[in-house]
């Protein structure tokens, strides 16, 4: 009787671990289809022109050579430091969205992601690779901390966490 019931139990376990293997073989990922794993994916080494817009100021930031860059500055032009334009860049693909929280434009302005938030346009030689709307952020506790962005095209935002978008420098200074 015993040896019965154990080749029943086997039997069993048997079938849950074959439709386990095939359900995480063939079966979807959790997130689903609309959420973005990726918000920030540029080359560093083929950007041309960075561009940070807020709703006063415009800061437009040009390659000039292979190590050095310039900043406008209204009518004038000033060489800016290539350790700050890295720095940025860095920045910005900390971007990782951990959660999506809202679908709608409506929902824009409760997350600073609408005209109020901080425009920054990357491009890779003419071509526009990257352009991110970064809104408020928020802090969890005592460390934990996160700032909401938009692809300026998409209508989702996203939360991301252990991104601080106000460490990106929002004048030429």
């Amino acid at each position: 009787m015993k040896g019965n019931t154990t080749i029943k139990l086997l039997a069993a376990l048997a079938v849950l671990v074959v439709i386990y293997l095939i359900m995480t073989m063939t079966g979807e990922k959790s997130r689903s289809k609309s959420f973005r794993d990726v918000l920030v994916d540029i080359d560093t080494a083929k950007v041309t022109k960075v561009e940070v817009l807020t709703s006063t100021e415009e800061t437009v930031v040009t390659k000039t050579g292979d190590f050095s860059w310039e900043v406008a500055l209204g009518d004038k032009v000033k060489p800016a430091m290539a350790s700050a334009v890295k720095s940025l860049m860095t920045t910005l693909e900390g971007a990782v969205p951990s959660r999506l929280v809202a679908r709608s434009a409506d929902q824009w302005k409760d997350y600073a992601v609408d005209s109020t938030g901080t425009r920054v346009k990357i491009y890779e030689g003419s071509s526009l690779a990257l352009d991110l709307v970064i809104g408020r952020f928020g802090v969890q506790g005592q460390r934990q901390f996160h700032t909401f962005v938009r692809l300026a095209a998409e209508e989702d935002v996203y939360q991301a966490n252990n991104f601080m978008g106000i460490s990106i420098a929002k004048s030429p200074n």
